[in-house]
């Protein structure tokens, strides 16, 4: 039989061990765990919503987050028609659109230099090659968001949904930065597809016929 001394000392010493064991793993968290790209698949897998919304804001220039971003546009388009839930469909669509948009969390646009040599990415600054690669990654997810808004605008039942995307993409088409005409002309593609119109990337056009429409 063990010692009472025995007995003693390990009383002592489970809590002491079982401390530092959680001090590892929030250290390993918060160094290494919280920096590690969102996995799109396991949420999709458990149809989590708000966690592939959140990994649409997922950025690590260290990473490939265009990728991780890509995947969760295309889980959400495909939730935004098999969804029973209003609230989830709207929210999936929303997020979408977010994206669409380009507005993306820790991109600091006043605190670009006329010489992109003070851009702030994330918190951290980055040289104006590496800024100009990322905008191009950006203007990737976004061209895909609006490619799945225009899939899901044909394949939704839901009347507000269809109304809410066919607003978005005309308001994509306003855009007059010419670095964006990829994306007003997959804009401009999604509306045909899903109102049978044809008013190319006339973004006046459109809007007049949504009106009347």
């Amino acid at each position: 039989m063990m010692s009472t001394r025995l007995i003693t000392m390990l009383a002592v010493m489970c809590p002491i061990v079982l401390f530092l064991i959680a001090v590892i793993i929030l250290a390993y968290w918060f160094l290494i765990g919280s920096k590690l790209p969102p996995n799109v698949q396991k949420l999709k897998e458990r149809r989590n919503i708000p966690g592939l919304i959140k990994a649409l804001d997922y950025l690590n220039l260290n990473r490939d987050f265009w990728n991780v971003r890509s995947a969760a546009v295309r889980a959400l388009g495909e939730f935004s028609t098999q969804l029973e839930s209003t609230e989830l469909r709207s929210r999936a669509v929303e997020a979408l659109i977010v994206t669409l948009r380009g507005e993306t969390k820790g991109i600091h646009g006043e605190q670009i230099s006329s010489d992109l040599s003070a851009v702030s990415v994330s918190g951290n600054k980055v040289s104006g090659a590496a800024f100009f690669a990322f905008h191009g990654r950006l203007l990737q997810v976004r061209k895909l968001a609006a490619e799945t808004l225009g899939q899901v605008g044909v394949d939704t039942q839901d009347a507000a949904v269809r109304t809410r995307i066919v607003e978005a993409l005309i308001q994509a088409l306003s855009t007059t930065e010419g670095s964006l005409e990829d994306l007003r002309r997959i804009a401009a593609k999604s509306l045909s597809a899903i109102t049978g119109q044809d008013f190319g990337m006339d973004a006046k056009q459109w809007a007049t016929w949504w009106q009347e429409y």
